[in-house]
């Protein structure tokens, strides 16, 4: 076979010669281009699906705190802002029946929802089950960039996690004592303190390596939050 190769080639001219190397050498950067746009566009699908994310987990971290809020500080935006974002994204996130289990939970709470363990609770969990999905599907879990990435860490993972244990601390904090004897009474506080503790090392752990892989305006937007 390869005889045949070499007779065929010996009996072109050289015109054709260097017409077949030229092919071959373009056929090359044709393959390697392919492979390099494609990657492009996967970074474009990549960002864009972050730039999804980034906007579903604000629409729900902001409807997750207002019923926690005292209502002369509870935002303006209404839960029709959170409609529309799940009218527009759930598809391809994959969270229609999440974000509809959250959105339920919403309509559940009554006007003073800290007062309501149990729908409070409810709503604790279908939040942070909805952000939680989302920064998978929407890639943000799967961030390279540090300062970004620790950024995602305390809106998607940290901030509600800390909500869920202020909110079983308070619980604990007005709970009867009842039957429940003076030594487990304080077994179940000191348990809460730690809770609360982890939470907020991690955040400050989290906090301390977005400012060393960020820069100033990083730096400047989150320390309000800190």
């Amino acid at each position: 076979m390869f005889g045949k190769i070499s007779s065929w080639l010996g009996r072109l001219s050289v015109g054709r010669k260097l017409m077949l190397i030229y092919l071959l050498d373009l056929s090359a950067v044709i393959y390697v281009s392919g492979i390099l746009i494609h990657e492009k566009f996967q970074s474009i699908d990549f960002t864009r699906k972050e730039l999804v994310g980034t906007v579903y987990t604000r629409a729900v971290s902001t409807q997750l705190m207002a019923p926690f809020l005292p209502p002369a500080s509870r935002p303006s935006t209404e839960k029709a802002a959170l409609d529309e974002t799940r009218a527009l994204h759930d598809e391809l996130l994959h969270t229609e029946s999440l974000s509809a289990a959250f959105a339920a939970s919403l309509d559940a709470m009554p006007a003073r929802g800290a007062d309501n363990p149990a729908a409070s609770n409810a709503l604790l969990r279908a939040g942070r089950e909805l952000l939680t999905a989302v920064g998978n599907q929407s890639n943000l879990i799967l961030d390279p960039d540090l300062d970004s990435y620790y950024v995602m860490s305390l809106a998607v993972l940290r901030f509600p996690e800390l909500l869920q244990v202020l909110h079983d601390t308070r619980e604990l904090l007005l709970r009867t004592p009842g039957r429940v004897s003076a030594q487990d009474l304080r077994a179940q506080r000191l348990t809460a303190a730690g809770r609360l503790d982890a939470v907020l090392q991690g955040m400050e752990a989290d906090y301390n390596q977005a400012w060393l892989a960020g820069d100033n305006q990083l730096h400047t937007q989150l320390h309000a939050s800190r």
